[in-house]
C-alpha cells in the first residue's frame, strides 16, 4: 500500500475507491440502526508538483482520461493547493520531497517542515536545509539517515508539535524507502533556543542569525486572513482566500502558500490580516512578452493600464482602512504595503516557505519606497501638484497623463493657460492638447 510519497519534480495518478454510506435518523433524534453502502465508486486525482515539466503535467491528465474505464470524477491537484480530501487519503503520511523519484539527495541533512492542522491531512513539505527555512511559528524535521530532530519554534502551535513528534516516531517504526537503504533509530525534540550545535551545522547558521532572522515575529492570537482584490470584472471585488485544510478551532500559523500571491494574475493585490497587523501585498506589472495582448488599450503596459493599477492600488487601501476602523476600533494595528520580490523577512515568517524572485524585485525596484500605508494612501489621492512635479518623468503615481492639467491648482492654472479651468473645458480637445503642447504639459 502506497503512503504518498511524492516529489516536487514528478506527476502522479491517484485511483480512489471509495462507496457512499447512507445513514438516517431515529424517531426521537439518535442515529438509526438502519444503513445502506452504495456500489463501490472510484475518483482520480492527478497530482502535479510545482517543479514539474509543463509535458508531464499534459500527460498525467492524459493519463488519467486513459485509466478511468468508470468515468468517475477527474480531479486536478496542484502541489501547495491539496484539498482535506485528498489529504485525508494517506491518514497524515503523505510526504513531498524535493527533486524527482531516484534523485540522490546532496546534502548530509534534509529539511521538512509540518503542514495541515488535522491529524488525518498533516503533510511534511521537504524544504532547503538552511537557517533562512525556519519559522518561529513552525515545526520541523532535521533528517539525516539515521536521526531525526523535531525542531519547534518559539511561537509554533502545541498542536503542530504534537504531529511533528508523532510523524517522526512514525519514520522510526518505518523508515521511507526515500531515505536510501538507511533506517531512522533515534528521535530528538528541541525547543527554540536549545538548540545544540549538531543542529546549528545542519541548517548552516547559529542561534544570532536566527534571533536576527525572527527578531520582528510576533505571537498570533487568531488564524491571520488573507483577502484577493481586483477589479478585473469591472467592479471592485474583495474575496477571501480560504484553503481547504484549514480548521476552526485552532490558530493555524502556516496556512498559506507563497504560490497564492505568485501564480494569481498580475498585477495583483492581497490584503493580509495578522491581527496585530495587516498587509498589502502588491504584485508586479508583467512586462510586454508576458502580457497576453500588449497592444490592447486595457493591458496594464500601456499608461492608461499603469494609470489603472495605481487606481486600483488607491481602491484597495481605501478599502484596508475601512476594514481596519470597522474590525479593530482604537486603537488600530499597523498596516504596511509589501512589494513582490522586496517582501520583507516578518512579512515571509508568516509563509512555510519562501523564494524570493529575482525577476520581480527588479521589475518593482522603482516602486519600492515607504512601507507606511497610510501615507502612500494619502499621496495617492492628491488632486493638486506643483508645476515642477508634473515636469518630472515618471510622473507622480496616480497622476494621469491623459488628464495631466487637471491636478494644477487654481491659480496656477490661470497663470500658465491665461483662462480658468471652465473655460479650459470648453475649449475644443484639438484645442486643448496646442494649448498643453505649447506650455510643456503634454
Amino acid at each position: 500500500f502506497w503512503t504518498g510519497q511524492f516529489h516536487t519534480g514528478d506527476t502522479y495518478v491517484v485511483r480512489w475507491n471509495y462507496k457512499v454510506a447512507l445513514t438516517g435518523r431515529a424517531l426521537k433524534g439518535g442515529a438509526s440502526k438502519f444503513s445502506a453502502v452504495g456500489r463501490e465508486r472510484c475518483a482520480y486525482f492527478f497530482w502535479q508538483g510545482e517543479e514539474s515539466r509543463i509535458s508531464l503535467q499534459g500527460a498525467s491528465a492524459l493519463h488519467t482520461v486513459e485509466l478511468d474505464s468508470e468515468r468517475g470524477p477527474q480531479l486536478r491537484v496542484r502541489e501547495g493547493n491539496e484539498h482535506a480530501a485528498f489529504l485525508s487519503l494517506w491518514n497524515g503520511k503523505m510526504v513531498i520531497y524535493k527533486g524527482r523519484r531516484g534523485d540522490a539527495s546532496p546534502s548530509k541533512w534534509r529539511l521538512f517542515v509540518v503542514r495541515g492542522e488535522d491529524e488525518n491531512e498533516v503533510f511534511l513539505k521537504e524544504v532547503d536545509c538552511d537557517i533562512s527555512s525556519l519559522r518561529s511559528r513552525g515545526v520541523f524535521l532535521v533528517v539525516n539517515n539515521r536521526k531525526v530532530i523535531v525542531w519547534s519554534g518559539k511561537l509554533a502551535t502545541k498542536h503542530q508539535i504534537n504531529f511533528g513528534v508523532a510523524k517522526a516516531n512514525q519514520w522510526k517504526t518505518e523508515t521511507p524507502h526515500e531515505f536510501s537503504s538507511s533506517r531512522i533509530t533515534n528521535v530528538e525534540t528541541v525547543e527554540a533556543g536549545r538548540e545544540t550545535s549538531e543542529f546549528w551545522e545542519a541548517v548552516n547558521g547559529s542561534s544570532l542569525t536566527y534571533r536576527n532572522l525572527t527578531r520582528d515575529d510576533i505571537d498570533l492570537k487568531t488564524t491571520p486572513r488573507l483577502f484577493n482584490m481586483t477589479s478585473v470584472l469591472g467592479a471592485f471585488e474583495v474575496a477571501e482566500i480560504k484553503p481547504d485544510f484549514r480548521k476552526m478551532s485552532v490558530i493555524n500559523s502556516l496556512l498559506f502558500s507563497q504560490s497564492v500571491l505568485y501564480e494569481a494574475e498580475q498585477p495583483a493585490l492581497f490584503m493580509f490580516d495578522c491581527g496585530s497587523q495587516l498587509y498589502l501585498w502588491q504584485g508586479w506589472i508583467p512586462s510586454e512578452s508576458e502580457a497576453e495582448d500588449p497592444e490592447s488599450p486595457t493591458a496594464i503596459t500601456t499608461g492608461s493600464g499603469k494609470v489603472r493599477w495605481h487606481a486600483e492600488r488607491r481602491a484597495a487601501m481605501q478599502t484596508m482602512l475601512e476594514y481596519r476602523k470597522a474590525k479593530y476600533g482604537n486603537p488600530v494595528p499597523a498596516a504596511k504595503l509589501v512589494w513582490a520580490g522586496n517582501e520583507s523577512k516578518e512579512f515571509i515568517n508568516y509563509f512555510p516557505q519562501w523564494e524570493v524572485n529575482q525577476e520581480v524585485a527588479k521589475i518593482n525596484k522603482e516602486f519600492v519606497a515607504s512601507d507606511d500605508l497610510l501615507s502612500t494612501y494619502n499621496e495617492l489621492n492628491r488632486s493638486e501638484y506643483s508645476w515642477k512635479e508634473l515636469q518630472c518623468r515618471p510622473l507622480p503615481h496616480g497622476v494621469d497623463p491623459a488628464r495631466i492639467e487637471t491636478y494644477l491648482s487654481n491659480t496656477l492654472f490661470q497663470e500658465k493657460f491665461k483662462m480658468t479651468k471652465e473655460e479650459y473645458k470648453a475649449c475644443p480637445r484639438w484645442k486643448q492638447i496646442d494649448m498643453k503642447k505649447e506650455i510643456g504639459l503634454f
